[in-house]
Parts: C-alpha cells; sequence; structure tokens
C-alpha cells in the first residue's frame, strides 16, 4: 500500500515530539490533502513546513507509476527527497561557518601585508605631494626670475620673445604628457597618477 501524505505527517509527528505542526504545500502555496499519495506529491516540487520553518523539496523528475512502485520503494524514494531537503540547511550552516574561520584566517595572513600597504601608501602620498610642492616652487622661482629680468636687468622687448619660448616649450610639454598618458593635464589626475607611480615602484622593490 503507498504511503499517503497523512501517514507521512503521522510520521513525523510520531517520531519527533517538538513538531506541533507539519503540513506539505503544493508549489503554488496551497495544502496538499492528506489522503493524496506521496508518488503524486514528489513528481513535482513541493514545501514541507515544520512548526515555524520551511523546506523546500526539489523533485528528482517523473516518479515511477503507480502500478510498478511498491510501498517500500515508494517510502525509499521520499526518505531521499526529503532527507535532502531537510540536511540542506545544516550542511550549508556548516559550509558557512567553515568558510567564516577561513576568512578570519586569510585575515590573520594579511594582516602583515596590510601594514605594508598602508605604509606604502603614506609615502606615495608624501612623495606625490612633494612633487607637486616642487612644481609650484619652480613656478614661482621662474616668474620671480622673468620678472627681475624684465624689470632690472633688460627691457621689455628683449624678454617678450623669451617668455613666448617659454609658453611653448611648456604648451609642448603638456601636449608630450598627453600623448604618453593619454589624459589631460589636470592636477587631481596628475597626482593620481605620480601617487601609483610611487606606490608600484615601492611595491615592486618589496618583492
Amino acid at each position: 500500500m503507498l504511503t499517503t501524505v497523512g501517514d507521512l505527517l503521522r510520521d513525523i509527528t510520531a517520531k519527533d515530539r517538538g513538531v506541533h505542526y507539519a503540513v506539505l504545500l503544493n508549489g503554488d502555496g496551497q495544502r496538499i490533502s492528506s489522503c493524496t499519495f506521496m508518488e503524486t506529491v514528489l513528481n513535482k516540487d513541493f514545501q514541507l513546513v515544520i512548526n515555524d520553518v520551511t523546506h523546500n523539496v526539489r523533485s528528482f523528475g517523473q516518479g515511477p507509476s503507480h502500478e510498478h512502485v511498491s510501498g517500500v520503494d515508494d517510502v525509499k524514494y521520499m526518505v531521499r527527497l526529503l532527507h535532502a531537503a531537510l540536511t540542506l540547511p545544516q550542511r550549508q550552516h556548516a559550509k558557512h561557518s567553515e568558510l567564516l574561520m577561513k576568512q578570519e584566517e586569510l585575515k590573520e595572513q594579511l594582516k602583515p601585508l596590510e601594514t605594508v600597504k598602508v605604509q606604502m601608501a603614506k609615502d606615495a602620498h608624501s612623495k606625490a605631494s612633494m612633487l607637486g610642492w616642487v612644481g609650484l616652487a619652480y613656478l614661482s622661482l621662474q616668474g620671480g626670475f622673468l620678472g627681475y629680468l624684465t624689470w632690472y636687468v633688460f627691457e621689455w622687448d628683449t624678454m617678450e620673445p623669451v617668455t613666448y619660448f617659454i609658453t611653448y616649450t611648456t604648451s609642448m610639454i603638456f601636449f608630450a604628457y598627453y600623448m604618453l598618458t593619454r589624459q589631460d593635464f589636470a592636477c587631481p589626475d596628475v597626482r593620481d597618477r605620480q601617487f601609483l607611480h610611487f606606490f608600484y615602484r615601492s611595491a615592486s622593490s618589496e618583492v
């Protein structure tokens, strides 16, 4: 005689006194009649609700026909499906705990490298900032020197071609920067580029 839904639910409540409520739902969330054969239920995905916990059970496909399946085979087939569904949360929890432990181990192993990374980032940031200050100092000295030559040494008619060539050379430098980097000469981009340059150069020396 084939097992029915009612037989299964009675067995569950009889085996575990902690189960106060058990019901089977179909894929649409509708309750399955207790008179329904488990063979019919197992042909499609269904839900087993025990107390307040819902277990999703996936069917292995079209099951054996009613005419050729014995009660024992039906129970074995049902137990295999339910065992897979009921033990899946425990396996997932165990795997999750294992992955968390491995994550903590990797964090401990990476701590020294993180410390080195932070220090290299600080050094690279300092060097990039220093390079910016050096550029500002150079432009200030250049402007002061040209002003000195214009007002105290030479006349403007003499210095005008000099300033033209300086401006033209500076434009060539900016254009060369664009050709090499494919980026406009914007101060934030230049600073970030220099930071990465110093950082990777420091990282290469640590390897």
